[in-house]
């Protein structure tokens, strides 16, 4: 699956487990996902702070970016989710 923005591949998803309703698996980004990493970045430290006013902010920031998951497979591309991304790893619910 691509992370993308746009036109615009920021990342390769692929999927190595599932812990329903939650996926897990790699993330390679790309040299263009490096300008919204820190938003990533602030989502990872509001749910480790368990701070429901900062991870709001957080996640609708990432809402703003109007990303989008596109599957390989040509399936309809999914708007609605939480992706959680750390290092090379990522959660995904949609």
């Amino acid at each position: 699956m691509l992370l993308k923005q746009g036109d615009t591949v920021l990342g390769t998803i692929t999927i190595d487990d599932l812990d329903m309703p939650w996926w897990h698996g790699h993330f390679r980004p790309t040299p263009a996902f490096e300008p919204i990493r820190p938003f990533f970045d602030a989502t990872r430290r509001a749910f480790k702070a368990a701070d429901d006013r900062t991870i709001g902010a957080a996640l609708g920031a990432i809402k703003s970016l109007a990303l989008v998951i596109e599957p390989e497979d040509g399936t309809e591309p999914i708007t609605a989710f939480l992706l959680h991304i750390e290092g090379d790893r990522m959660r995904l619910r949609h």
